[in-house]
């Protein structure tokens, strides 16, 4: 799960129109977050490919795509942590 300051980076992002993914993939921070940043129907067309290329989920099991029916973890408000917060 990620910070509460990452979760916060993630929302100005997607809020701005940016993306979570660059040339690197997801990774694991994002993954959850993928859901809000995404088109559903991208999402599924992207588990119907890995479906294909890996149909024993042997690559990489749990960590390209959000499991199915997972909501984007909630996110805090833009600027709600501060600079003396702990996260």
């Amino acid at each position: 799960m990620p910070t509460l300051a990452a979760a916060e980076v993630f929302r100005v992002a997607i809020d701005l129109g940016g993306v979570l993914s660059g040339e690197h993939g997801i990774g694991l921070l994002k993954r959850d977050f993928l859901a809000a940043n995404l088109d559903p129907v991208a999402i599924e067309v992207m588990r119907r490919i890995k479906a294909v290329l890996d149909p024993r989920g042997l690559l990489n099991p749990g960590k390209v795509l959000p499991p199915p029916g997972v909501i984007p973890p909630h996110t805090v408000p833009v600027g709600a942590i501060t600079a003396g917060d702990s996260c």
